[in-house]
C-alpha cells in the first residue's frame, strides 16, 4: 500500500493486557480497586518496555489473585 504510513499501527496487548482480556477485567474497575491511575493501567496493558515500580506492581497483582490465586509480578513485567 503507498500510503501505508497513514494507517494506524494496531498495538499487540502485553502479557498483562492478555489477563485481563481472558477474565474480562475492566481498566476502570482495577484502577478503583488498586488505587493505580488508568492512565498507567493503559500504558501497562500496551506498553511492552513498562514496567510498574514495585509498590505498584505489588497493588496490581494483590487484586488480581482474585481472579488467580498463584499469579505473580514475574508472569507480566
Amino acid at each position: 500500500m503507498i500510503f501505508g504510513w497513514l494507517k494506524e499501527e494496531t498495538k499487540e496487548k502485553t502479557e498483562f493486557g492478555d489477563f485481563l482480556e481472558v477474565y474480562d477485567i475492566k481498566q476502570e474497575w482495577l484502577a478503583k480497586k488498586s488505587k493505580i491511575s488508568q492512565s498507567l493501567i493503559s500504558l501497562l496493558t500496551s506498553d511492552h518496555s513498562r514496567t510498574p515500580k514495585p509498590t505498584t506492581a505489588y497493588k496490581l497483582i494483590k487484586v488480581l489473585r482474585e481472579f488467580e490465586s498463584n499469579i505473580k509480578k514475574e508472569d507480566f513485567w
